[in-house]
Order: structure tokens, then C-alpha cells, then sequence
């Protein structure tokens, strides 16, 4: 596929119907709230604080309307913060589902599309596979313990500024660079001919930061961001993990009746920060590293989704080949919140007015007293598919139910 440069799953961006849309940081209703005077707003973003995750647009539907799983266990976000690369080791997938519209009845809690990834199950032999670059490392192991157990682990991690820092003045001191790593480890049991057990747990996390603080410049660095506010980029900074622990039992009676168990738990969290920088009208409190501008305060909003899923799929094959019926349902609660917190302010008395005015707003006291909601979903399924040699016709019908804390 091209414009996937071996990675898999990053080829589906190359699809129709798909934008990816790499996440900015910026304009999320907590930047908004907090960003006063000179720097700039959009008040029309999504009310949910960093809740865009920003990385594909399926058939027109925003991005938090997409559901990405990994072995049928949720994953947050299938890309990097730079877009560049996927959470999910390529060896590591044996097959991939796409569904930009039209998804199986099985597939619910989402308006646009869905990204299903399935791994390897099994391998007939034992495999270990490494690749050493300049800026990213992967590997990935398989290894048949017995007939009956296997075990396989797979990572990968992005160094780019430990290969930058190496060469002095290569790289612009305010330049913003990625660092990021993720993980995938199972470990799978045939307990008999009709019963196998799996655990998993994936996961990932991202930092984006300058390249350099303003504290290390070198005296050519200072002069040449004397005039430049240090906030420009702020809202750039990201500190973001997710991870999905899970176990699956498998049950199969016989050659045509397949029921899977899934028990899963899915926890995203990001932290982003934004600050303000105003003009230094005293020559005499002009610090060091030398600035025009000088930090007032700084703000952290803390993002965080916690989902715990239970889910049974059942499929009868009634005629071999030509069709077959699925069902099912999920029961999921999901906690999700937020809360800011002033983690930098300057105690000048020259700046309390500027401190008042941000910090009584009842948008940004909203915002640091924070907010959660527990949501409790059930779906239910039913389908019924049919194929004819290279035709597919799958008929089917799914009912949720939303719970809102319980109201």
C-alpha cells in the first residue's frame, strides 16, 4: 500500500474517505477558556478539554466519533502524536479491518468509522524480529513455551532528540519534537481442543516538548528569541499515555459454533498546559536568560477516560461458507473528567490585576475546579450474514442504551 512505508496500519490514511488530521494541541474548550489578551481563541471548539484526539476524519464524522480495537480490546489512538508512526508493532498484526461506513451491527458507541486490528493467535514456528534506525527502534518476539502456550512481545521507541542533541546547532532551539514508545504483550493457552485463553495488555504514551527550554539557550539562541514570547508554541507541550488491559476466552463446541469472552479495561489520560507572557515594561526585572517578555502564569488541565467493557460475541455458521449469524451485546462504564491547576504563577504585585481578571473568570473557575461523569452503556446485537462467492450481505440490527450517572 502506498504511503504506509512499511507500517500497516498507517495505511489506511491512504485511503478514500480518510484525512488524517494531526493533532495541534490548540483550540480545545481549556485553551479557550484560559487564553486571554493578545493570544488567540476559538471559542467554537468542542466542549470536551482535550478530548480531540485529532488523528483520522472517517467519511466526514469527527474524530472522537471513531472506535479503534486491538484483538477486540478498545484502543484509544491508533498514531503517534506525530502521525508518523502506529501504537501497534507491525509485526504484531495479522490481518486489519477498515470500515469508513456500513461497520457490522457487532461495532457500536460510534457515528463514523471503525479500525479493527487482529494479531496472531498462533505461530506454527518461533520469530524475533528487530529494526535499528536513526530515529526509532522496534522489536518483536514470538515464542511457543509448549504446544499449548505462547507467548509474544513487541515494542517500539522514538529517540529523535537524543540523535539531535548529538550535533550542536542542528536543530532550532524552539523546535518542538516527539518522543513517544509503545508496548504489546500476550501471552495465549489452548487449554483443550475446545477451550483457549488469552491475556493482553498494550499501550502507549507521548511527550512532545522544546527541543530546548529557555533556560539552556546559548547566549546566540537568547539574542535570537529575545523578542519572541515563550508562549507561542506552549500549547504544543502534551504528555499523554493510554493502555488496555485485557483477557479473552475463547469457547469452541464445535467446527460451526464459536462464542468469545471479552473483559477488557481501556485508561487515557493527557496533560496539556498553556501560558501567559506579557511585555517587560521594567528594564530592571529583565531576568535571565535577557527576554522582552516574562512568564505570568501557567496553567495545567489534566484529561482522563476510563473504560471498563464486558462484551460476548457468539457465531453460528448455519450453512458453511454461505451464512452465518452473529450476537451479542457490551456492557460498558465509562468515567471521564477533567481539572486544571495553576502550576507557575509570578507574585509581582504589577500583574495582579492580570491574575484577577483570568482567574475570576467563571469560565477558567469552572475549569480549575474540574468536572467527571460516569456513563453506563449496554448494546445489544443481532446479524445475520450471507455470502456468494466475492458478494457479502450483512443484515442486521443493534440497540444501545445510555445511562448518564445513573439518572
Amino acid at each position: 500500500m502506498p504511503g504506509g512505508f512499511g507500517d500497516a496500519l498507517k495505511a489506511v490514511q491512504s485511503m478514500p474517505g480518510i484525512s488524517p488530521m494531526y493533532q495541534m494541541y490548540t483550540g480545545a474548550s481549556f485553551q479557550s477558556a484560559i487564553q486571554t489578551f493578545a493570544q488567540a481563541t476559538n471559542p467554537d471548539k468542542p466542549d470536551k478539554p482535550n478530548g480531540e484526539k485529532g488523528f483520522l476524519v472517517m467519511r466526514g464524522a469527527g474524530a472522537r466519533a471513531n472506535q479503534f480495537y486491538f484483538n477486540g480490546l478498545p484502543m484509544s489512538y491508533p498514531f503517534h502524536a506525530d502521525g508518523l508512526t502506529s501504537v501497534i508493532n507491525n509485526n504484531a498484526i495479522r490481518s486489519l479491518e477498515l470500515y469508513s461506513g456500513s461497520y457490522s451491527a457487532r461495532y457500536g458507541f460510534a457515528t463514523g468509522g471503525i479500525i479493527n486490528i487482529e494479531g496472531f493467535q498462533k505461530r506454527d514456528s518461533n520469530l524475533s524480529v528487530a529494526h535499528l534506525n536513526a530515529f526509532l527502534t522496534d522489536v518483536y518476539t514470538y515464542r511457543n513455551i509448549t504446544k499449548d502456550l505462547n507467548v509474544s512481545v513487541s515494542g517500539k521507541k522514538y529517540y529523535p532528540n537524543i540523535v539531535f542533541g548529538r550535533v550542536p546547532n542542528l536543530i532550532p532551539a524552539e523546535t518542538f519534537l516527539a518522543d513517544y514508545n509503545d508496548y504489546q504483550a500476550r501471552i495465549g493457552w489452548d487449554i483443550s481442543e475446545n477451550h483457549s485463553l488469552s491475556f493482553q495488555t498494550f499501550g502507549a504514551k507521548d511527550k512532545r516538548y522544546p527541543f530546548k527550554e529557555l533556560s539552556q539557550y546559548n547566549p546566540k539562541e537568547t539574542a535570537q528569541s529575545f523578542a519572541n514570547p515563550p508562549s507561542d508554541a506552549d500549547a504544543a507541550r502534551l504528555d499523554r499515555i493510554f493502555r488496555t488491559d485485557g483477557i479473552q476466552h475463547i469457547w469452541k463446541p464445535k467446527s460451526s459454533i464459536t462464542n468469545t469472552f471479552n473483559v477488557s479495561r481501556n485508561y487515557f489520560n493527557e496533560v496539556t498546559e498553556n501560558g501567559l507572557d506579557m511585555l517587560v515594561l521594567d528594564i530592571t526585572k529583565i531576568g535571565y536568560p535577557p527576554s522582552l517578555y516574562k512568564r505570568v502564569q501557567t496553567i495545567q488541565n489534566e484529561y482522563f477516560n476510563d473504560l471498563r467493557q464486558i462484551e460476548n460475541v457468539s457465531e453460528v455458521e448455519l450453512l458453511k461458507r454461505n451464512w452465518k449469524i452473529v450476537f451479542g451485546g457490551q456492557y460498558r462504564e465509562v468515567d471521564t473528567g477533567y481539572k486544571g491547576k495553576v502550576s507557575q504563577i509570578d507574585l509581582d504585585p504589577t500583574y495582579n490585576f492580570i491574575h484577577q481578571q483570568l482567574l475570576n473568570s467563571s469560565d477558567v473557575k469552572s475549569v480549575l475546579e474540574g468536572d467527571s461523569v460516569r456513563t453506563r452503556q449496554i448494546g445489544t446485537f443481532f446479524e445475520n450474514r450471507f455470502k456468494f462467492y466475492d458478494f457479502n450481505l450483512n443484515l442486521g440490527v443493534r440497540r444501545e442504551y445510555y445511562d448518564k450517572s445513573r439518572e
